[in-house]
């Protein structure tokens, strides 16, 4: 036992960190085991579980003492890939620069409390709460390819996860997720491809007066085949994704330009001004009119 008294003494006028020492000597007294000093044993079991929270105690020293909007700043380096967190109520707590900019904020004050009904349309937030309530539940969101709309108009494949977020104790205080844009699709669905060729044809000609049977017809597959991949990947019928698009145009018309409505209207495929404006605000929450004087107050 005088082995290890002077071990302690050691360990308390070393200059090295105490968790070194004690790994250090930790391994000195399972050398003493092995070489036959069974007598030992308790002590090297007391060095072992000594070390253990040692090093634990490290461990929530070093976090205690980082700045974790730090840790929080490292997200903004990931490119095209949108980083949140919510509260149980699915107010955003947290957002990375991309996502600030998908959401139309020049900060993160402009998002921190507010929810999705703040910056999308009813339908797509109802969507992502709907999202978020699963995943307090217990039922997180894997990997999922979906399809969104970017702020540029632009459509994309994005790679969604979302996870209920745990306080220290173990209990679900909200969520927090990641959703990674993909250029290409990696996933060898012939589904998935062949409603990447409706979205091509979509993107060209969404101006125009599409029909779903062309739109089958140009997608090699029926009607009913067309629409129901669409139910599956994108949550909405062909229709209502056409539709869809051409007011994300016109919002970004509306932003950009000074185009009258009526003009704007005609050329995303409304010749109606008054059924654009409908859909506008039914989608949005308020007229392309409305939209225009919330532009110019701010």
């Amino acid at each position: 036992m005088i082995n290890t008294a002077l071990s302690w003494v050691q360990v308390k006028t070393s200059r090295e960190t105490p968790s070194v020492v004690l790994l250090r000597h930790l391994a000195l007294a399972e050398n003493l085991v092995s070489s036959g000093q069974n007598r030992q044993l308790l002590a090297v079991e007391g060095i072992r579980m000594t070390a253990d929270k040692v090093l634990h105690q490290t461990e929530k020293t070093f976090f205690s003492q980082t700045d974790f909007n730090q840790i929080l700043g490292a997200f903004d380096i990931l490119e095209r890939t949108l980083v949140w967190v919510k509260d149980i109520d699915s107010r955003i707590m947290f957002a990375n620069s991309f996502f600030i900019y998908q959401y139309g904020a020049s900060s993160l004050d402009q998002l921190i409390g507010k929810n999705d009904y703040d910056f999308l349309p009813p339908d797509m937030a109802r969507k992502f709460i709907a999202d978020d309530k699963k995943v307090l539940s217990g039922v997180p969101v894997r990997e999922r390819l979906e399809l969104n709309i970017q702020r540029s108009g632009e459509i994309a494949w994005f790679e969604t996860s979302k996870y209920p977020l745990k306080s220290t104790d173990g209990k679900v205080i909200g969520t927090y997720g990641l959703s990674r844009r993909r250029d290409k699709v990696s996933i060898p669905l012939a589904a998935v491809q062949q409603l990447e060729v409706s979205l091509d044809y979509i993107r060209t000609n969404y101006a125009s007066d599409i029909e779903i049977s062309e739109l089958a017809r140009v997608s090699f597959v029926s009607i009913s085949t067309l629409e129901r991949r669409f139910r599956k990947y994108l949550n909405r019928s062909p229709k209502q994704f056409i539709n869809e698009i051409r007011l994300e145009q016109g919002r970004r018309l509306l932003r950009d330009t000074n185009e009258p409505i009526a003009s704007i209207a005609a050329s995303i495929g409304f010749p109606d001004p008054s059924y654009f404006a409908r859909l506008y605000s039914r989608w949005y929450g308020c007229s392309p009119t409305d939209f225009r004087h919330q532009l110019a107050n701010r």
